[in-house]
């Protein structure tokens, strides 16, 4: 398809690449991206976050004598970024988090951002400064939609982990962030597509792969997972941790493709059309009233 570059963005933009499938703007104060679709709405607009550890689970025991951390999930956002390289078409960036939480370390993140014709190449690698257990970890973007839906080709409809997959089927699944079922690890996942406020944005990871839902304050988070442990039994930890050692990489790597005429009926051919179904929520009274 033919491309044609537009004009440089707002202050301490680096640039804009247009073309008929996307717009990009990449923002070197803050280290935020913009990806917008060929009609100019929303996709991605916001800093990568560092999403590490895993959500809180009923029935978790909080006093672990061999594991300091807390169970829940920690959302990161970036203290710096910093431009590594910068060609027409490649962008590097080199973000850093600094926990709060002194039970966690420094983590430095390498983030490249390819323009493809149709899509831009997410890559990433993440680097500690000390050896440290972890057993969920990867890099994550915010979508703040008001309208959020998630489908995807892979296991599910419930969240599924390594060697947890008894109850989970392969097939093509469709949750709404609302849905009491949204929140969780997705493994074994080849293809996803997400529905903000009537845009359409495809997420290819290079491989099969594990991606988080999560909900937040700040907005629904998708998380590409470059490593996952299982779930322990109730009270114990997940026994295959990964002790990550002081400068070892943990990488990962996912296309963020906007929807259009040009791939848009390979898309709607795999997923399907949508049924408006009511949001299961079977909890949200209590049986007083």
């Amino acid at each position: 398809a033919p491309r044609r570059e537009g004009a440089s963005g707002t202050v301490h933009c680096l640039g804009r690449r247009s073309d008929e499938a996307y717009s990009f703007d990449f923002d070197e104060a803050s280290g935020s991206v913009r990806l917008e679709d060929a009609q100019g709405r929303v996709l991605v607009d916001g800093r990568p976050l560092l999403r590490t550890d895993r959500r809180r689970m009923l029935g978790k025991d909080f006093s672990y004598a061999a594991f300091a951390q807390p169970w829940s999930p920690k959302v990161l956002v970036p203290n710096s970024a910093r431009v590594r390289e910068r060609t027409a078409h490649r962008l590097v960036c080199d973000y850093v988090y600094v926990p709060t939480n002194a039970a966690m370390a420094r983590v430095d993140a390498e983030v490249a951002f390819d323009l493809l014709p149709d899509r831009v190449r997410v890559s990433y690698a993440l680097v500690q400064n000390v050896d440290r257990k972890v057993f969920e970890t990867g890099l994550a973007f915010a979508f703040r939609q008001r309208d959020v839906r998630f489908e995807w080709v892979g296991l599910g409809p419930y969240e599924t982990y390594p060697g947890t997959t008894a109850l989970s089927n392969f097939g093509v699944w469709s949750l709404g962030a609302k849905d009491l079922r949204f929140v969780g690890n997705r493994h074994g996942t080849r293809l996803l597509r997400l529905w903000l406020d009537g845009s359409r944005l495809a997420v290819v990871p290079r491989r099969e792969s594990d991606f988080a839902f999560e909900r937040t304050a700040d907005g629904v988070l998708l998380g590409s997972n470059a490593h996952v442990g299982r779930k322990g039994c109730r009270f114990a930890l997940p026994y295959d941790m990964r002790t990550l050692r002081a400068g070892e990489r943990l990488e990962g790597s996912f296309d963020l493709m906007p929807q259009t005429e040009a791939n848009g009926a390979a898309l709607d051919a795999v997923f399907g059309s949508i049924c408006p179904t009511d949001v299961f929520q079977p909890f949200v009274r209590s049986y007083d009233d």
